[in-house]
């Protein structure tokens, strides 16, 4: 708040950024064409190229240039930089895993992550109560085993060191 005791424009500036994110995400995600591609051998589901991710974001943005803050220019280094977010926020990844960095490249193809993935139907829910019917009340996880596991091996680390440091204390 300024003196007057009004909401600073920072503020909305940090909505608006946060409303447009959200709707280009949502853009992405929903109207990115996806395909079956090859790469040596193995064939891949569900994919997409990065240079056809930059295109495509770029094209959309070019499109719905209402979203960006007035005279603001729109270049493929840009969206390389926007994609590159995308990576690091998990929303998608190297289907072969290897890589960090996002590349404006035909030969490295992306796919989005399944940490969001929709709730579960109900024919999934009564599948998983048939299979143990002491646990039904139980509705199976919805976070990826890995995110599960590291959580668990943060969990069991910071225990030990806590019992490591009481026990020091006690001595």
């Amino acid at each position: 708040m300024d003196h007057n005791g009004n909401f600073s424009s920072n503020r909305s500036e940090h909505f608006r950024a946060t409303k447009i994110w959200n709707t280009i995400v949502s853009a992405v995600k929903q109207n990115m064409p996806l395909g079956r591609h090859r790469r040596g051998l193995k064939l891949f589901e569900n994919c997409f190229p990065g240079s056809e991710a930059v295109s495509w974001t770029l094209d959309f943005l070019k499109n719905n240039r209402n979203l960006l803050p007035n005279g603001q220019e729109v270049t493929r280094q840009k969206v390389v930089l926007l994609m590159q977010k995308f990576v690091e926020q998990k929303i998608i990844h190297d289907v072969r895993g290897r890589s960090e960095d996002f590349k404006d490249s035909s030969s490295h193809l992306y796919a989005f992550c399944n940490e969001n993935i929709p709730p579960v139907n109900n024919t999934t829910k009564a599948a998983f109560k048939s299979r143990s019917s002491s646990l039904g009340h139980i509705t199976p996880p919805m976070k990826c085993a890995t995110s599960i596991v590291k959580s668990a091996l943060v969990g069991l680390s910071y225990q030990k060191v806590r019992r490591e440091s009481s026990s020091l204390v006690a001595t």
